[in-house]
Formats: structure tokens, sequence, C-alpha cells
């Protein structure tokens, strides 16, 4: 039943990677490659913003929803998310335009107006993972992915083609409009599926009794997206940005490998946020079964990269990045980490160790932008790569160490090893 539920999930994941590879070739070919590093690094800085909107709240709501009966129950604290979510955008909508204004302008000759836009997206981005938390939470984990794994990138796509979209302005734009249908979509998939939710739209809830709790989960989140994206902000400071497109292609290329763990996280999160106080030999078990899942798919598209990687990168992105092969070989090791390890991160959140979490990412963050500040520096772009491997290795391993500290759980790779051991 559990291979069922990860080959579902899988099978999702695949068609939704197809959509994001298709989407990020046709970008590479509309825009040039100043322009396309350029869009990678904006959609990287709306990332930052909309988890500072989220506050914590998707993972909130991932550990809290589960134990609730009824989904109406929760619409109180639901309407105080919204609130509080729609206060942060306002406040750093203002904060920007202040500094805009003083002539403190983060994106240089872009428009006041476009920035408009891009902190519009940041919402909407934040709208979505609420969204697709509370599907998650209400154990919908295949349509939790629908609307931002297969349609985001698919309608943006058709927007592309039909428009002839060729300017970052553009895609921007309608990214923005896809968006907005996107949360429509999962706003509907949610009332029909769970229950109605955010009725009272205009409602201001006055009930802030677990913001303490979504405040370290917010901290989490921020320095995760930190640590996620702190070599593309910090690469523009030593290269040009024709390289955050290369390094966007060959890390989105390496994630891909990592898809048969993602696909076993999601329909794992509700049952280890059911499970983990009372049935901790069953998490193990699920973990490893997810190991050996993750694994096989990793060993296959592996084998698809060393035979054919070569000739795919340069079909679909051009010649120009064969010569930094080696160094996506490089890359596809730092997710082999990651799966061998399971996902500890997910583990210690959804049991509520938020502090040991937030203490890994602290770590991984401060450890990997003083190392990309210098591998870079010395080693170009092949010092982005280096600390892309440094950061996957330091994170998992730091989860890893807490997990089997704080809750006798060992990692994937390290209970099977025991196991095998003892007979």
């Amino acid at each position: 039943m559990k291979y069922i539920k990860y080959s579902q999930t899988l099978v999702l994941k695949s068609f939704g990677a197809l959509f994001a590879l298709g989407l990020t070739v046709i970008l590479n070919k509309v825009l040039d490659e100043k322009s396309f590093g350029i869009y990678s690094y904006i959609t990287s800085v709306t990332t930052f913003f909309s988890t500072i909107i989220l506050f914590g709240n998707a993972k909130y709501i991932m550990a809290e929803l589960p134990k609730t009966t009824k989904l109406y129950f929760f619409n109180e604290r639901l309407t105080a998310i919204k609130t509080i979510n729609i206060s942060i955008f306002i406040v750093l909508s203002l904060a920007i335009s202040i500094l805009y204004f003083m002539g403190i302008n983060f994106f240089n000759t872009m428009e006041m107006i476009f920035i408009g836009i891009i902190m519009i997206i940041s919402y909407y981005l934040s709208r979505n993972k609420i969204n697709m938390s509370i599907l998650r939470a209400s154990n919908y984990p295949i349509l939790s992915e629908i609307p931002e794994l297969i349609l985001k990138p698919l309608f943006l796509i058709i927007f592309i083609y039909l428009l002839n979209l060729n300017s970052v302005e553009q895609i921007l734009s309608f990214l923005l409009i896809t968006l907005l249908t996107t949360y429509l979509i999962g706003t509907f998939l949610i009332n029909k599926n769970v229950g109605p939710v955010f009725l009272n739209f205009f409602k201001i809830s006055l009930k802030f009794n677990f913001i303490s709790k979504s405040l370290i989960v917010f901290f989490i989140a921020l320095v995760t997206i930190l640590k996620e994206n702190i070599i593309i902000y910090t690469m523009p400071y030593f290269l040009n940005f024709e390289f955050i497109g290369y390094f966007k292609i060959f890390s989105h290329l390496a994630l891909l490998l990592s898809f048969g763990m993602m696909a076993v996280n999601i329909p794992q999160a509700y049952i280890i946020s059911k499970k983990i106080l009372t049935e901790k030999g069953d998490i193990k078990k699920h973990l490893i079964t997810g190991l050996i899942f993750s694994l096989l798919y990793y060993i296959i598209l592996s084998i698809v990269y060393l035979l054919f990687g070569e000739k795919i990168i340069e079909v679909l992105f051009g010649p120009q990045l064969i010569q930094y092969m080696d160094l996506f070989y490089l890359m596809m090791i730092g997710q082999l980490i990651y799966i061998l390890i399971g996902p500890m991160g997910q583990v210690l959140i959804l049991s509520k160790n938020y502090s040991y979490a937030l203490k890994s990412l602290i770590l991984s963050f401060i450890l990997t932008f003083l190392a990309t500040i210098v591998l870079i520096y010395f080693y170009s772009f092949k010092g982005a790569c280096y600390a892309y491997i440094l950061n996957l290795f330091i994170v998992h391993f730091s989860f890893a160490a807490y997990s089997y500290m704080k809750l006798n759980i060992k990692p994937s790779i390290f209970y099977l090893l025991n196991n095998a051991d003892k007979k």
C-alpha cells in the first residue's frame, strides 16, 4: 500500500518535473543568458519575500491541522493566519516602497510598478503554500501538488507560446496571472474536498495565541530559504548573471534526482505528524521503505545522466554548459546525501522539535554563507557548485544528529546499517 502511494506521488512529481524542465528550457530559449540569470535571481527573491509573508504558517498547519476532526474548528486560526499574511505583505511592501523613494533601490533600473508585481507574486506564492499545506494536512497529498507542481508551469508555458513573451518583465507579469489562477483552483479543491475555508475573508481575528508557535516555525522557514538560496544571492557580487542561469539549470537537474524522496515525503508527512509521539517504530519502517524507494529512483536517473547527460544538456540548453559537466556530476552527490539520510528535517519539525531544526539550519546557513564567499572568490563558478554540495552535507548530517539524540530515530541509512550488523 505504501509503495502504491509513493508511486502515485512519484508519477505526479515526474509530470511536474517534466513541465518545470520544459519551462526552464523555454525560458532559456526566449531569454538571453543574462536575462535568464536575472529571471532566476528575481524568482529566488520572490521566494524569500513569500517566506516572510507566510510567517511559518504553512509548517504550522502541517503540524496542527491533522489533530482536528473537522476543518471548521481550524477556520478561526486560518482566518487569523490570513490576517497575519496580509498585514506582513502590506508592511513589507510599504517598507520597500519607502526605501525605493529614499534612493535605496534593490532592483536598480526596475520601475516601481514592476516592484509591485514582484511583491504581489510573493504574496500569492505564500497563499498557494497555505492551500498546499491544508490539503496535505487533510491527507490529500495528490491534490495538494496539482496547482503548484502541474498547473503553474503548464499555464506559464502556454502564456509564453500563445503571447510570444520574450522579456523578464512580460514573463513575470504573466507569472502573477498564473499564480492568481492556481490560487483560485487550490481554494476550490479545498472547499470541495475538505470543507469551506476563508468564508470570512474580511473578518479580523484577534485571537493570535498561536503566534508564538508560528514564530519559531517562521524562523525555520526563513533560514531554510536563505540557506537554499544563499549561493544565488551571493553570486551577483562575484559573477555575471549568466552564471546564475547556469547554476539554476544544474541545481534543477540535480534536484530531479531526489524526486523519489520528495514523492515519499508527501504521504509520509501525514503519517509522521500522526504517529511521531506514539509509534516511532512504525515511523522508522516508513523511513526505510522511503529510502529503498528513493534510492532506486536515484540510481535509475543517475545512470541516465551518466550515459546521456552531456547530450541532454547540449540539446536542451546549449553547448556552453558542457565544459562544466564535471561540476554537475559532483552536485549529484549532494542529492545522494539527502536521500541516504532521509527527511530528518521534516521529522524534527512535525515532532515539534522546532528549536533543534532551527539550530541545524542556522549552523548550515552560517557555514554555507562563509564557505560560499570563500569558494566563489577563489574558484568562481566552480566554487558555487562546491558550496552547493557542502550545504547539503552540513544540514542533513546536522538534522540526523538531532533526530538521533532527541527522538532516538536513526537516519535511514544508519538505521539500515545498524540492523544489518545485528543480523
